[in-house]
């Protein structure tokens, strides 16, 4: 019994030897995965900065004798409900109808021509009024109404 128990003793120490003998004798640390954040960018803005989470192996003499790195995602820069561009690397304000009345403001890609009057859209009623506001966000049509159907532009439009 004692032969058996000795024999399995010096196979442990053995191969701790050979292990601590291998990683010294290159004097080296060995590194799995990342290092440091750059190995984990992908170059899309729109997912975030990913990052490195790397955790350190250590001898019994407290040296570091493997890392081993871990890429972790990164977070949506955009707040939420926010359009993200990759291309411009940047963050844009959804577009509102501030007015309500279902067209969005031009400088956001929408049609409506002054999105802070709900009486102003496309496909509104153009009125004959003596301002000459466009209801219709159409500059053809403003004020052009012919109200009594005789070919011509009613007096009070002018």
């Amino acid at each position: 019994m004692w032969k058996f128990k000795f024999i399995i003793q010096s196979i442990i120490l053995a191969s701790a030897i050979l292990t601590v003998l291998s990683i010294n004798a290159k004097n080296e640390i060995i590194y799995e995965g990342c290092r440091t954040a750059s190995d984990c960018n992908d170059g899309v803005y729109c997912n975030g900065e990913e990052t490195c989470h790397v955790t350190r192996q250590r001898n019994r003499k407290g040296e570091i004798i493997k890392e081993f790195g871990v890429c972790q995602a990164g977070v949506n820069p955009c707040e939420r409900g926010w359009q993200c561009l990759n291309r411009e690397a940047s963050c844009k304000r959804p577009c509102e109808d501030k007015d309500g009345d279902g067209h969005h403001a031009l400088k956001c890609g929408g049609d409506d021509c002054d999105d802070r009057d709900p009486n102003r859209f496309p496909g509104n009623l153009e009125i004959c009024d003596a301002k000459g506001i466009d209801e219709d966000c159409d500059a053809t049509t403003v004020g052009d109404v012919d109200n009594d159907g005789d070919g011509f532009v009613s007096q009070l439009c002018r």
